[in-house]
């Protein structure tokens, strides 16, 4: 009797086991699914094709929180981002500042075909953020990770961005440095984001006016124009809201 009750005992037990096992193999299952889902709606690349497919598909609406933290990922993440001004009759660059290393001293000249346009950089005047074209064609001075947060940090808020310009050791300004690229609303600092891009921005939406983004890929041209790669791509365009 006793040994029948033992049985018992034994075959429950290892009835529980048995449930229990397929319980824990479906939640991991399940779990394993869920997160599959998850990293892949976080991946824009499943959203956008970057050979470009007609305009209602390539295209979102996106504001400040989207093209801010864009801004300071292109550097680390080694993507290109290209701003156009579509508020016109024809599509142009958004002109975002004026480099101040002279022309003389770049090591090769930029195109930038983007849907079926080419847009060429004009009297130092840059819209696009590239690392390959500050750091090894026009050798801008911020160009560690370090400088390129506070230079993108004084584009987006408008304040002055300092460096040595190596033709003098003096500070200036009691800020150490002797040459800047001034977002302020005066200086060298173009028109359109004196004052800091945010404000700009703001200002255009204000106006009716909004982004849209693009992801594709470009060929990237340096030094006598010879194709080196493809990189990657994303063109933040302003339009008129429909």
């Amino acid at each position: 009797m006793e040994n029948a009750l033992d049985a018992l005992w034994i075959a429950f037990a290892v009835l529980i086991f048995v449930m229990a096992l397929t319980i824990s193999i479906f939640m991991f299952s399940q779990v394993n699914d869920v997160s599959r889902i998850v990293i892949s709606s976080t991946d824009t690349t499943n959203y956008y094709q970057y050979s470009l497919a007609d305009q209602n598909s390539r295209f979102r609406e996106v504001g400040l929180e989207t093209i801010i933290p864009t801004l300071y990922k292109y550097y680390k993440e080694q993507f290109t981002i290209v701003f156009l001004d579509g508020t016109g009759t024809d599509v142009k660059p958004l002109y975002l500042y004026s480099s101040n290393m002279s022309t003389d001293n770049w090591t090769g000249t930029e195109n930038y075909t983007i849907d079926g346009t080419t847009y060429s950089l004009a009297d130092q005047k840059i819209f696009f953020f590239d690392l390959d074209s500050e750091s090894q064609i026009r050798y801008e001075p911020f160009t560690t990770l370090e400088e390129n947060k506070k230079f993108i940090a004084c584009f987006l808020s408008g304040k002055k961005y300092g460096y040595k310009n190596g033709s003098s050791n003096l500070p200036e300004d009691g800020e150490g440095h002797n040459s800047y690229y001034d977002f302020e609303g005066s200086g060298d600092g173009l028109k359109i984001t004196n004052g800091g891009f945010i404000k700009y921005a703001q200002k255009q939406f204000d106006n009716g006016n909004i982004f849209k983004e693009m992801l594709g890929e470009y060929n990237n041209k340096i030094r006598d124009g010879k194709v080196t790669q493809k990189k990657r791509v994303i063109v933040y365009k302003l339009e008129k809201k429909d």
